[in-house]
């Protein structure tokens, strides 16, 4: 009898330890998403909503530039707009894993269109000071589009690629869990068919 309430109560430490490492797993899971997938995505999206409202900002200088005060105050929530993006894609460029050839690709891509984008607003900004505005919204528009529907779509291309991971993700998060639960409740069950097998002996 004695040898049986030792060999349950080496099942019961043994169902204990084998239910931490399991949540422990499915922990180190959830940790993953909430602290690396879910950020990104969330970054990434804040890079393209900073580059709208930019745009934004940028078409509505032509608007007001008959008024001086409007004027410079689109120019100041420009220039911070460009400093807020160049910011952004640093932060983000910081977090992209080695093994993430697709999204170390399509930032590239990013940063490359920006780096264009950014040299077409400078170029806008000169002939805006030099008071050519029909030249600098001309360029701003011809040129201007073309440039940023490429940098919106890399930066769209991007955003789906992190949602991506979030979708991956949220299934590990889901399967983890449901192997957890599967292991431990075969170990309850196995350790419950062990209690009755030692009561009758």
């Amino acid at each position: 009898l004695t040898a049986g309430f030792a060999v349950l109560g080496l099942m019961v430490a043994f169902i204990g330890g084998f239910a931490l490492v399991q949540f422990g797993n499915m922990n180190d899971v959830a940790i993953r998403f909430t602290d690396s997938i879910l950020p990104a995505v969330n970054r990434t999206s804040a890079i393209g909503d900073t580059i709208s409202d930019l745009r934004r900002y940028e078409l509505g200088y032509f608007v007001v530039a008959a008024d001086p005060v409007k004027r410079s105050e689109y120019r100041d929530v420009a220039n911070q707009k460009l400093n807020q993006i160049a910011q952004q894609l640093a932060a983000h460029d910081k977090t992209i894993w080695a093994e993430d050839v697709a999204e170390r690709r399509t930032f590239d891509t990013v940063k490359s269109n920006w780096d264009r984008y950014v040299a077409l607003h400078q170029r806008v900004k000169q002939l805006q000071d030099s008071d050519q505005l029909a030249e600098a919204q001309r360029i701003f528009l011809a040129e201007g589009i073309p440039i940023y529907t490429e940098l919106n779509k890399s930066v769209a291309d991007l955003i789906q690629i992190n949602h991506g991971y979030a979708s991956e993700s949220r299934d590990d998060v889901v399967e983890s869990y449901q192997s957890a639960k599967l292991s431990v409740t075969i170990a309850l069950v196995f350790g419950l068919v062990l209690v009755v097998v030692l009561s009758m002996v």
